[in-house]
């Protein structure tokens, strides 16, 4: 590994520490942010190359792999496989999770987050855009300015728990996922 930021660190197979007081571990992970940590269990198909197809600072020369783990924020922590921690103070744990926001973290396969303090946990879960404080727990759900637990649940403004709601006004969707209750809806402004 190559550490070239300042009191950086560069430990295993083609890591990259390039922050002041960064710390790259594994195989092929970038901390790019100052004070940042990337621990990558890069996975490679035997016998191919490590392929640089990432360009993390728009000079047109890809500097790594999109499957590595990366920490480009200041504060960023990013481990595991396609992990990518690009905000401020920002986490991403996991198989294929993307946090851009600010104090935002993605944990599990496959989560985003574009807004600052945001969440997405489970299995495909994104926080799409907004006022940023948006949390999306579960399977396939996608928030904006409000929250969605459960599965399949789309929110703009408000909040859903359960399976397969839409809420695109201050509203609360509750459906249980268990007894086949249709949807009902709990205002919360009078």
């Amino acid at each position: 590994g190559v550490a070239s930021g300042d009191e950086s660190s560069a430990i295993g197979i083609g890591n990259r520490a390039s922050g002041e007081y960064s710390a790259a571990l594994g195989a092929y992970g970038v901390a790019k942010g100052r004070g940042s940590l990337a621990v990558s269990t890069f996975f490679q198909v035997e016998g191919s190359p490590a392929d640089y197809d990432l360009d993390l600072d728009g000079d047109g020369i890809n500097e790594t792999n999109s499957h590595a783990a990366i920490a480009t924020g200041d504060s960023a922590v990013a481990v595991g496989t396609s992990a990518w921690a690009k905000g401020n103070s920002a986490t991403a744990v996991g198989v294929g999770n993307t946090t851009e926001g600010d104090r935002s973290g993605t944990f599990g396969f496959g989560n985003s987050t574009v807004m600052r303090e945001s969440n997405a946990i489970g299995y495909d879960n994104h926080v799409v855009s907004g006022e940023g404080g948006a949390q999306a727990f579960g399977g396939s759900n996608r928030a904006s300015d409000g929250n969605a637990f459960g599965f399949n649940n789309n929110v703009a403004v408000g909040n859903a728990f359960g399976n397969n709601n839409t809420v695109t006004v201050d509203y609360a969707a509750i459906r249980p996922a268990r007894n086949g209750a249709t949807h009902s809806a709990i205002n919360r402004r009078p």
